[in-house]
């Protein structure tokens, strides 16, 4: 009789080295092997998404020390709500905050002085412990349109830079459902969209994918097949007053019922505050903290443990790098190499995490790494996994060219180029821009914005490679690459 073994490796790769590879030692010379990517982050059967939009307190006060263990302003010091990632470690619930910066009248929402929202201190610490920041829009009511979703990654990157913390919003949420914000957002550069599931009825991802819909409602996306996650767009279920606790499990309960036989599916919720009431589409805290906790409990660490609790960034990171990357293995007696390509892979992403299927009827006692550093693992049983942990924001590209004279050029630039560390850009068209340069730590080194024909600007650059970023903010259009200052 044949016994199979699944062995999961959850890789957390450095992507700063241009190659990576794991090697494995098994017991004794498997009689067959076979690699395979995961549907999901850890091989989760399914993925729940939470956001907090607007920027409020409430969340941070309430919901994050519920999530991930600490003194709530309810008064009680609560203990956290895991799921684990099958090696023995509790992984905390985390969601996403997504928020504009200023008030309608410019006013910074979030200085500490208006204690209704978080303060930028409290967005660094809670992003800190794995939460996320989503981007939504720069100033409450404003017109849709580039410059207000530009603005607002900007004055974040320097805002929490100030703290130590330099948070870069790749991913946005739609102001009050409304439509008009799509494609303004899609033509910043940002990688997914989120919008409320009333104002997507008649949207389709741009992979050709769409929510699964049922008598029910939507019940998320299926993602063990999907191929793509560019310019995604996710529709995601409103929870207020109108959600009580027990009868909003039914949506995650069904999510759950389906995610089987391989199936995979990511289903995203979101609500504004928490507190008494659930008033001004605020969730009431009670009936927010009851589902939490059943989560937790059904499908968490306390229960099944098949669900993904976790942001909607970093769930499309996972996509991300799962359709991006290229695998190959090859088996050297009891030696299996499993060489990893990443170089089709976005270069700002805040994880990168991959995690591989190997089914074998052996275990393992010895893992070496190349260009991958810091795991824990279970070697032994039928959920045989490895997880590989680098922190990395910044992916090179070996196969893209460093020459800043290359031909991949959008319309909107005719040349691009250094002379004696004076940056000069020469344009097709007139029109508002916003130029910015990048370090390798994805600090932004430089930032201006011009109409000009032709710009030039004296950088004083170090020795280095640097990547640049230039916004049409009247048109749209959007041309990055990279290219090697010399002194």
């Amino acid at each position: 009789m044949k016994i199979s073994y699944s062995l999961l490796l959850i890789i957390f790769t450095s992507l700063s080295a241009l190659g990576q590879s794991v090697t494995i030692l098994f017991d004794n010379k498997p009689s067959y092997v076979n690699v395979s990517k995961a549907g999901l982050k850890y091989n989760k059967d399914f993925a729940l998404s939470f956001t907090y939009d607007d920027g409020l307190a409430s969340p941070v006060e309430l919901s994050f020390a519920l999530q991930n263990g600490g003194n709530a302003t309810d008064g009680i010091n609560y203990s956290g709500l895991f799921y684990t990632d099958g090696c023995g470690n509790d992984i905390p619930f985390t969601s996403g905050l997504a928020y504009y910066s200023l008030a309608s009248n410019s006013v910074d929402l979030h200085s500490g002085l208006h204690p209704k929202y978080f303060s930028w201190n409290q967005l660094v610490d809670v992003y800190n412990s794995g939460w996320d920041a989503i981007n939504h829009q720069f100033s409450g009511n404003g017109q849709a349109g580039i410059s207000q979703v530009v603005d607002n990654k900007d004055y974040t990157f320097v805002q929490t830079s100030a703290l130590g913390t330099p948070i870069n919003l790749t991913h946005f949420v739609v102001p009050a459902g409304q439509r008009g914000w799509i494609g303004p957002a899609f033509k910043s550069g940002v990688k997914s969209v989120h919008n409320a599931s009333d104002g997507l009825d008649d949207y389709q991802f741009s992979n050709g994918g769409c929510w699964q819909c049922s008598s029910g409602g939507r019940l998320g996306l299926k993602v063990d097949t999907i191929t793509s996650v560019k310019d995604l767009l996710l529709t995601r279920e409103n929870r207020d007053h109108n959600d009580p606790y027990p009868w909003v499990t039914s949506y995650i309960d069904q999510v759950a019922a389906k995610s089987t036989n391989g199936e995979k599916y990511w289903f995203s919720e979101f609500t504004h505050g928490v507190g008494i009431g659930g008033t001004g589409g605020a969730y009431d805290w009670y009936d927010m903290k009851s589902y939490l906790q059943y989560v937790e409990s059904t499908y968490g660490k306390s229960g099944s443990d098949r669900i993904l609790y976790a942001s909607v960034q970093e769930t499309w990171e996972y996509l991300h790098m799962k359709s991006k990357t290229n695998i190959s293995s090859s088996l050297n007696d009891q030696y299996l190499t499993i060489d990893l390509d990443t170089s089709q892979c976005d270069h700002d992403l805040r994880r990168y995490h991959l995690t591989l299927l190997i089914d074998s009827d052996q275990d393992f006692s010895v893992v070496s790494l190349n260009g991958i550093e810091k795991y824990s693992a279970k070697t032994s049983g039928n959920d045989k996994i490895i997880n590989l942990f680098v922190n990395s924001s910044v992916h090179h590209n070996p196969n893209k060219s460093l020459s800043i004279s290359n031909t991949n050029r959008e319309k909107m630039i005719d040349n691009i180029y250094l002379t004696e560390n004076t940056l000069k850009i020469r344009f097709n068209y007139s029109s508002m821009k916003k130029i910015k340069l990048f370090d390798l730590n994805g600090k932004i080194t430089f930032i201006s914005t011009s109409s000009q024909l032709i710009f030039e600007q004296n950088l004083n650059l170090t020795n280095g490679v640097y990547f640049y970023e230039i916004i049409d903010l009247e048109r749209g259009t959007i041309e990055k690459d990279k290219f090697i200052s010399f002194k």
